[in-house]
C-alpha cells in the first residue's frame, strides 16, 4: 500500500493570519512573580508564529485573556480569530 508521508515539523497548517492559534496554560509557580502572578497562558499564531504571553494570579482569569487577546489582535490586524486550539485539559472549560 501506498500512503502519504508525514508533515515535516514546523509545518505550516494555515494558510492566513489568526487562522490557527494555539494556547495553553502554565502554572501554578512554587514563587509569585513581580505582580503576583502565578499563572500564564500563552497564544501562537500559527501562520506568523507571533507568541504572546498573560501572566494572571488566578486560573480563573484565563477567560478574560482570551477576550483581551481576540480584541487586541482584531483591532491590529482586522482579522478574527478563527480556531484556538488548545490541549483539551479542562482549563478553558468552566461551569
Amino acid at each position: 500500500m501506498h500512503r502519504k508521508p508525514f508533515p515535516t515539523v514546523g509545518e505550516i497548517r494555515s494558510r492566513r493570519k489568526l487562522q490557527l492559534v494555539h494556547s495553553d496554560i502554565w502554572g501554578p509557580t512554587k514563587t509569585k512573580c513581580l505582580g503576583g502572578a502565578r499563572y500564564f497562558v500563552t497564544f501562537i499564531d500559527d501562520y506568523t508564529r507571533y507568541c504572546s504571553v498573560y501572566f494572571m494570579k488566578h486560573k480563573s482569569e484565563v477567560f478574560n485573556k482570551v477576550k483581551e487577546y481576540e480584541a487586541l489582535m482584531t483591532n491590529e490586524s482586522g482579522k478574527k480569530v478563527c480556531t484556538l486550539r488548545t490541549d483539551n485539559s479542562g482549563e478553558y472549560k468552566s461551569e
